[in-house]
Protein backbone atom coordinates (compact mmCIF):
# COMPACT_ATOMS: atom_id res chain seq x y z
CA UNK A 1 0.00 0.00 0.00
CA UNK A 2 2.66 2.22 0.95
CA UNK A 3 4.44 1.37 -2.63
CA UNK A 4 1.49 2.71 -4.35
CA UNK A 5 1.11 6.18 -2.98
CA UNK A 6 4.54 6.78 -3.34
CA UNK A 7 4.08 5.47 -6.92
CA UNK A 8 0.69 7.48 -7.48
CA UNK A 9 2.01 11.04 -5.62
CA UNK A 10 5.47 10.35 -8.09
CA UNK A 11 2.77 10.41 -10.82
CA UNK A 12 1.09 13.34 -9.64
CA UNK A 13 4.23 15.25 -9.82
CA UNK A 14 5.21 14.28 -12.79
CA UNK A 15 2.11 14.98 -14.72
CA UNK A 16 2.15 18.51 -12.58
CA UNK A 17 5.72 19.02 -14.09
CA UNK A 18 4.61 18.47 -17.48
CA UNK A 19 1.34 20.78 -17.35
CA UNK A 20 3.80 23.29 -16.40
CA UNK A 21 6.17 22.68 -18.98
CA UNK A 22 3.13 22.42 -21.24
CA UNK A 23 1.88 25.84 -20.21
CA UNK A 24 4.91 27.70 -20.50
CA UNK A 25 5.73 26.31 -23.84
CA UNK A 26 2.46 27.99 -24.86
CA UNK A 27 3.22 30.61 -23.14
CA UNK A 28 6.33 31.43 -24.57
CA UNK A 29 4.89 30.99 -27.88
CA UNK A 30 2.02 32.91 -27.97
CA UNK A 31 4.39 35.90 -26.75
CA UNK A 32 6.92 35.48 -29.68
CA UNK A 33 4.17 35.27 -32.03
CA UNK A 34 2.40 38.61 -31.01
CA UNK A 35 5.98 40.25 -30.13
CA UNK A 36 7.65 39.38 -33.33
CA UNK A 37 9.16 42.71 -34.82
CA UNK A 38 9.81 43.54 -38.47
CA UNK A 39 13.07 42.93 -40.13
CA UNK A 40 15.16 45.24 -42.11
CA UNK A 41 15.34 43.59 -45.82
CA UNK A 42 18.66 43.57 -47.79
CA UNK A 43 18.51 46.24 -50.26
CA UNK A 44 18.14 45.01 -53.66
CA UNK A 45 16.92 41.32 -52.49
CA UNK A 46 13.22 40.57 -52.69
CA UNK A 47 12.78 36.65 -51.50
CA UNK A 48 10.81 34.48 -53.72
CA UNK A 49 8.58 33.75 -50.51
CA UNK A 50 7.33 37.19 -49.78
CA UNK A 51 3.66 38.61 -50.82
CA UNK A 52 3.43 41.88 -52.98
CA UNK A 53 -0.09 43.31 -53.48
CA UNK A 54 -0.85 43.53 -57.66
CA UNK A 55 -3.53 45.05 -59.48
CA UNK A 56 -5.02 44.22 -62.84
CA UNK A 57 -5.52 47.01 -65.34
CA UNK A 58 -7.61 44.59 -67.33
CA UNK A 59 -9.76 43.08 -64.83
CA UNK A 60 -9.78 46.08 -62.28
CA UNK A 61 -9.02 43.64 -59.10
CA UNK A 62 -6.30 43.95 -56.77
CA UNK A 63 -4.84 40.75 -55.35
CA UNK A 64 -1.59 39.72 -53.01
CA UNK A 65 0.47 36.97 -54.80
CA UNK A 66 4.10 35.44 -53.28
CA UNK A 67 6.71 37.60 -55.44
CA UNK A 68 8.02 34.55 -56.96
CA UNK A 69 4.49 34.06 -59.68
CA UNK A 70 5.32 37.82 -59.67
CA UNK A 71 6.81 37.74 -63.53
CA UNK A 72 5.04 34.63 -64.82
CA UNK A 73 1.94 36.10 -64.09
CA UNK A 74 2.87 39.73 -65.40
CA UNK A 75 3.76 37.67 -68.54
CA UNK A 76 -0.26 36.27 -69.19
CA UNK A 77 -1.03 39.73 -67.68
CA UNK A 78 0.92 42.63 -69.41
CA UNK A 79 -1.13 45.13 -67.88
CA UNK A 80 -0.44 43.72 -64.12
CA UNK A 81 1.30 46.54 -62.05
CA UNK A 82 3.15 46.06 -58.40
CA UNK A 83 0.81 48.36 -56.40
CA UNK A 84 -3.31 47.72 -55.69
CA UNK A 85 -5.71 49.53 -57.42
CA UNK A 86 -7.72 50.24 -54.51
CA UNK A 87 -6.04 51.48 -51.18
CA UNK A 88 -7.29 48.14 -48.72
CA UNK A 89 -8.73 44.86 -48.83
CA UNK A 90 -8.57 41.54 -48.18
CA UNK A 91 -9.15 38.53 -50.21
CA UNK A 92 -8.42 34.54 -50.95
CA UNK A 93 -5.45 33.27 -53.36
CA UNK A 94 -5.97 29.29 -53.06
CA UNK A 95 -6.38 28.45 -49.48
CA UNK A 96 -4.23 31.70 -48.08
CA UNK A 97 -6.01 34.16 -46.47
CA UNK A 98 -4.41 37.41 -48.05
CA UNK A 99 -4.66 41.13 -46.69
CA UNK A 100 -3.26 44.64 -48.33
CA UNK A 101 -2.83 48.40 -47.37
CA UNK A 102 -1.71 51.13 -48.24
CA UNK A 103 -0.03 53.71 -46.22
CA UNK A 104 1.28 57.26 -46.10
CA UNK A 105 4.19 59.35 -44.25
CA UNK A 106 6.12 56.19 -43.67
CA UNK A 107 9.56 54.54 -45.49
CA UNK A 108 7.35 51.96 -47.51
CA UNK A 109 3.96 52.56 -49.05
CA UNK A 110 2.25 49.56 -49.26
CA UNK A 111 2.13 46.47 -46.72
CA UNK A 112 0.74 42.58 -47.93
CA UNK A 113 -0.10 40.02 -46.22
CA UNK A 114 -0.16 36.11 -46.87
CA UNK A 115 -1.47 33.87 -44.47
CA UNK A 116 -1.95 29.91 -45.68
CA UNK A 117 -2.72 28.52 -42.23
CA UNK A 118 1.01 27.46 -41.12
CA UNK A 119 2.87 30.34 -42.48
CA UNK A 120 1.85 34.27 -42.21
CA UNK A 121 4.14 36.44 -44.18
CA UNK A 122 4.30 39.87 -44.11
CA UNK A 123 6.17 42.55 -46.58
CA UNK A 124 6.02 46.40 -46.28
CA UNK A 125 7.99 47.65 -49.85
CA UNK A 126 7.94 51.35 -51.69
CA UNK A 127 8.69 51.94 -55.74
CA UNK A 128 11.33 53.05 -57.73
CA UNK A 129 9.40 54.24 -60.63
CA UNK A 130 7.36 51.09 -61.09
CA UNK A 131 9.95 48.48 -59.75
CA UNK A 132 9.08 47.33 -56.44
CA UNK A 133 11.57 47.53 -53.54
CA UNK A 134 11.47 45.45 -50.29
CA UNK A 135 11.73 47.55 -47.26
CA UNK A 136 10.65 45.39 -44.24
CA UNK A 137 9.59 42.20 -44.00
CA UNK A 138 8.31 39.78 -40.67
CA UNK A 139 7.14 36.03 -40.83
CA UNK A 140 5.36 33.48 -38.41
CA UNK A 141 5.90 29.93 -38.92
CA UNK A 142 5.47 26.33 -37.08
CA UNK A 143 9.38 27.15 -35.51
CA UNK A 144 7.75 29.70 -33.00
CA UNK A 145 6.54 26.28 -31.11
CA UNK A 146 9.81 24.64 -31.21
CA UNK A 147 11.27 27.83 -29.75
CA UNK A 148 8.53 28.27 -27.11
CA UNK A 149 9.58 24.41 -25.74
CA UNK A 150 13.07 26.10 -25.98
CA UNK A 151 12.27 28.96 -23.65
CA UNK A 152 9.85 26.73 -21.37
CA UNK A 153 12.20 24.47 -20.47
CA UNK A 154 14.76 26.72 -19.68
CA UNK A 155 12.27 28.81 -17.63
CA UNK A 156 11.79 25.45 -15.99
CA UNK A 157 15.60 24.83 -15.47
CA UNK A 158 15.97 28.42 -14.03
CA UNK A 159 12.94 27.90 -11.85
CA UNK A 160 14.34 24.56 -10.54
CA UNK A 161 17.76 26.19 -10.01
CA UNK A 162 16.26 29.14 -8.40
CA UNK A 163 14.43 26.64 -5.64
CA UNK A 164 17.70 24.71 -5.19
CA UNK A 165 20.07 27.79 -4.15
CA UNK A 166 17.55 29.03 -1.54
CA UNK A 167 16.69 26.04 -0.49
CA UNK A 168 20.63 25.20 -0.17
CA UNK A 169 20.92 29.28 1.46
CA UNK A 170 18.23 28.48 4.35
CA UNK A 171 20.11 24.55 5.04
CA UNK A 172 22.87 27.07 5.61
CA UNK A 173 21.88 29.90 7.41
CA UNK A 174 23.37 32.12 4.57
CA UNK A 175 20.90 35.15 4.24
CA UNK A 176 19.46 36.65 1.75
CA UNK A 177 19.96 40.43 0.32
Amino acid sequence: MNILLKMLRALGRGLFGLGVFVALAIGWTTVMFFVNPWSSADPGRWPGVRPIIVGSRDTGKTRVILYSRFAAEQQADPTLVPWPLVPDGTGLEGRARTAWQTVDAKSWQYQASWDDGDYILESRYRLDGQQPVLVEIRGRDPSLGFWGMVLALLSVLVWKALRWWRRRARRYGVEHQ
